[in-house]
């Protein structure tokens, strides 16, 4: 048998395999399908069936152990009632006959033991006042040893000093020293509209102290570091040439009154500025003004986030 004889052979039988193959799953899908229409039916009328079978027998089972539960509650709470029922005289006589004994001791205790203890503390007091140390040349060891004694007996008269208040606080009468409790006042946050008011007007005061000590100085300059108080000390210069120059160089204005197009706000303690439409812009006292933003970047201001 020749090569291309073999070959051909081979190819046939092959696509002869694919297209049974083919076909055979095409009979089981239909197949499967059928199984499928044929099975889903059945299958979701055996599950109403067992959920009808289930649902009473749960609801009676539900409603047995309710029932149970009850009966033992019915068949319990005689007996806790009949507990508390011999319970609650026993308590209320032993309270009966507790309450005068611990009264009188409370009484014995505040009106006999505390009064003579403390007369007798007083009389110890007398005592110890009246001896009378004589100075005899002795050894520094009995010398401190007459201190050490007097020391004790003071320490001793605190300790029951100590005790008589410890006794009276604990024998007292349950409504003594009582006050009543005087809530807290809520925690109000303080709003920052009025925060950045409190910080305008203390810079306000600042300055206006500055002024008047400038008076009593008799006009003269006061040393400074800062050139805007430098500036603003030389008079009203900046106002009538609004164009002088500037500590903060080309562009920059140093004043209460800034010149047209001087409209962005510099911030001297952040080295902050400012441009309208900013979030911070109203809120910001301006230090010096510029007339764009690459001046105040030249003068070695940061533009502001917020």
């Amino acid at each position: 048998m020749k090569r291309k004889d073999f070959e051909r052979i081979v190819g046939d039988t092959t696509h002869a395999a694919n297209d049974l193959g083919k076909e055979a799953l095409a009979q089981a899908n239909e197949y499967l399908q059928q199984a499928q229409e044929y099975l889903a039916p059945r299958a979701q009328d055996a599950l109403q069936q067992v959920g009808d079978y289930v649902a009473p027998r749960a609801h009676d089972a539900r409603k047995k152990g309710a029932k149970i539960a009850a009966q033992a509650i019915d068949a319990v709470q005689p007996a806790l009632d009949d507990a508390l029922e011999r319970l609650t005289p026993a308590v209320d006589e032993a309270y009966a006959k507790l309450a005068p004994a611990l009264d009188a001791g409370r009484q014995r205790v505040q009106y006999e033991f505390l009064p003579a203890l403390s007369e007798l503390l007083h009389e110890a007091a007398d005592e110890v006042a009246k001896v009378e140390i004589a100075e005899v040349p002795a050894p520094a060891k009995k010398k401190r040893s007459g201190w050490k004694t007097f020391g004790g007996i003071v320490l001793a008269g605190g300790l029951l000093t100590v005790v008589v208040v410890a006794l009276r606080k604990l024998f007292a009468p349950a409504d003594s020293g009582w006050q009543a409790h005087e809530p807290s006042q809520p925690y109000v946050p303080t709003p920052p509209q009025t925060v950045v008011d409190e910080v305008s007007q203390a810079d306000a005061d600042a300055g206006r102290d500055a002024a008047e000590q400038w008076l009593d100085d008799g006009g003269e300059v006061l040393p400074t570091d800062d050139p805007t108080d430098a500036a603003q000390a030389e008079g009203t210069e900046d106002d009538a040439a609004p164009f002088a120059d500037s500590p903060y160089g080309e562009g920059s204005y140093v004043g209460t009154e800034p010149p047209e197009g001087f409209v962005i706000k510099g911030n001297e303690r952040s080295m902050k500025y400012h441009v309208q439409g900013n979030g911070g812009y109203q809120r910001t006292i301006a230090d010096v003004w510029f007339a764009s933003e690459e001046a105040a970047v030249a003068a070695g201001f940061s533009k502001a986030q917020r």
